[in-house]
């Protein structure tokens, strides 16, 4: 049975996201975000592991991240996406027209450097981030930096890896980031990402 996610916690959790300032960035924004997700829809989430192919991601494949594209067997994300995006660009006063989900799941070790995102399909994206149940320590979250002149980076804003809380950035492209300490031995990280454009 195929089940469309529900939109029951989008009020709450938009109207309880948090900005941070990133004055660097002058065109971009990052919000944070916490109880994305419905008891019921964590659990179908958590099936599409399960029940959907998971395949490795080519451009991270060395990293252990791995990542579900196609959830049909699952889910349908059809109305979900669309008031999803209309309450990432109110609360971010963004103009985002495509939304497209993807599972990761990250294996023990997995740490991805201090990068500037690169999408194939635009010169210009967007991101969310929500991490879900699984057994990854908090340390292994997303790092924002601030770039200095000198080379030398501090992270100015640190997502902790809490399950069903994440964050929003409206550009990708345009911010320093990394995932947090290197998943431990033994752990895993799970998230959904859902690309903006």
């Amino acid at each position: 049975m195929i089940t469309e996610l529900s939109t029951s916690n989008l009020n709450n959790t938009f109207n309880n996201a948090q900005i941070m300032p990133v004055d660097q960035y002058k065109h971009t924004k990052i919000a944070l975000i916490k109880d994305m997700f419905t008891s019921n829809d964590l659990k179908l989430l958590a099936e599409a592991y399960d029940k959907c192919k998971i395949i490795d991601m080519p451009a991270q494949k060395e990293l252990g991240r791995k990542q579900i594209t196609d959830f049909s067997p699952v889910l349908k994300f059809t109305q979900f996406n669309n008031a999803l995006l209309n309450k990432i660009n109110e609360l971010m006063g963004s103009e985002f027209s495509i939304i497209s989900p993807v599972l990761w799941e990250d294996a023990e070790g997995y740490e991805l450097g201090i990068h500037k995102d690169t999408f194939d399909f635009t010169d210009y994206g967007g991101a969310m981030q929500v991490y879900l149940p699984s057994s990854c320590q908090q340390s292994a979250g997303t790092r924002f930096y601030r770039d200095a002149n000198n080379g030398f980076r501090d992270y100015v804003i640190n997502v902790p890896f809490i399950p069903n809380s994440g964050y929003i950035c409206t550009d990708c492209t345009n911010i320093t980031h990394s995932s947090g300490l290197p998943v431990e031995a033994g752990l895993f990280r799970r998230s959904i990402y859902f690309i903006l454009s």
